[in-house]
């Protein structure tokens, strides 16, 4: 419970945990505050199965919240497919490596929910990794949890080129799941984009003044394939006169003419640029473990949503997701005074700081 809240005040490494022991924060948080070494002893006990403990953690959770109001519903479930690089430091950092990005790290594969941003299932690999590796037992596992948490609505998932791999998209066709996932520019792809008619290209009208677009369809497989190309106009051209093409596959009948919509979004659980108090909590490796470093993605994972499900009451979603999901806490108002208010707006805490919270800022609304 420490990492989740620490994570959730914006902490990136263990040693920022040290923040949380100030004043009679522990007071707010409702359960002792371990020091930075105690738990980098913790993480380094952790097991695969230990993971995978997390990884029930995280499905118990998102059911819960989900059950009180924030899942989708009935409506449709879009998913964000990605994967991202980890740096880390130093020689002792287990499956660490370099990758197609010629940075030292790991490389975890992660799905997010589109509209909410919500983490709903992360797996570290190592760094040598290909951004498809393990994608097929991933989404496997990923479907399964999202028909745990109760969600009977379709799903649509999307990624991009990275996870181009035809033998997942017809695992996705066989479970009814809808797709729109991205092509790269191989030779068979390219003769397909060249066939089609001139004719055929639609002008999206509000695209910037600067270039244009064009948008067409055409067939590769048993999938429609959606092609934008665009071009700069005016002086800029000669920089780069000939069109662009961009490609996607999609097994959606009703999938929009336009390209952008259907478009995979970066999964904002990691970011660089933070958008709220839990936001960096996935753009650092710390451990020397991969299975540390693994149980770090999943305490993230549920530190982050709760922040995600503000927009339906912050305070008692946060309390389902984390408090009452994990059952390792006593209550969170236990011996408050009318000190100053907590440090974690984002967790959706409005009561009040015990103590003479020394070290700690006063609180600012949004509004202020």
């Amino acid at each position: 419970m420490t990492l989740v809240h620490g994570m959730l005040a914006g902490a990136d490494s263990i040693d920022d945990m040290n923040l949380l022991r100030a004043g009679s924060t522990q007071l707010i948080l409702g359960h002792q505050v371990m020091a930075p070494s105690t738990l980098g002893t913790f993480l380094r006990a952790f097991t695969f199965g230990h993971v995978r403990q997390l990884d029930r953690v995280l499905d118990v959770a998102l059911a819960r919240a989900w059950d009180a109001g924030v899942g989708p519903g009935e409506g449709p479930l879009v998913i964000d497919l990605d994967s991202f690089v980890g740096a880390v430091h130093g020689y002792e950092k287990q499956g660490a490596g370099y990758g197609y990005t010629r940075t030292y790290g790991y490389h975890p594969i992660i799905a997010t929910r589109a509209d909410t941003g919500e983490v709903l299932h992360i797996r570290n690999r190592k760094g040598q990794a290909n951004t498809q590796r393990g994608a097929e037992r991933f989404v496997d596992e990923l479907l399964a949890r999202v028909d745990r948490a109760g969600h009977r609505g379709p799903v649509v998932l999307r990624a991009d080129s990275g996870f181009e791999n035809h033998k997942l998209m017809r695992t996705l066709d066989r479970r009814g799941v809808e797709f729109s996932i991205g092509v790269k520019q191989s030779t068979q792809v390219r003769a397909l984009i060249a066939a089609i008619p001139e004719q055929e290209w639609v002008t999206i009208a509000d695209y910037p003044e600067t270039g244009k677009a064009q948008i067409a369809e055409t067939q590769l497989g048993d999938w429609r394939l959606i092609v934008r190309r665009t071009r700069l106009v005016g002086d800029q051209a000669q920089l780069w006169p000939d069109w662009r093409h961009h490609t996607f596959a999609t097994n959606r009948p009703d999938a929009h003419r336009r390209h952008r919509p259907s478009r995979p979004r970066r999964c904002r659980a990691y970011d660089p640029r933070p958008l709220g108090p839990g936001d960096r909590s996935m753009t650092r490796f710390r451990f020397s473990s991969m299975r540390r470093g693994a149980a770090g993605d999943g305490s993230p994972s549920l530190g982050r949503n709760p922040n995600e499900h503000g927009k339906k009451s912050a305070s008692k979603i946060g309390s389902i997701t984390v408090f009452t999901a994990a059952c390792t806490t006593r209550s969170r108002t236990r011996g408050i005074d009318n000190g100053r208010r907590s440090l974690l707006p984002g967790f959706g805490m409005n009561t009040r700081q015990a103590g003479n919270g020394r070290q700690l800022p006063p609180f600012r609304s949004a509004a202020s």
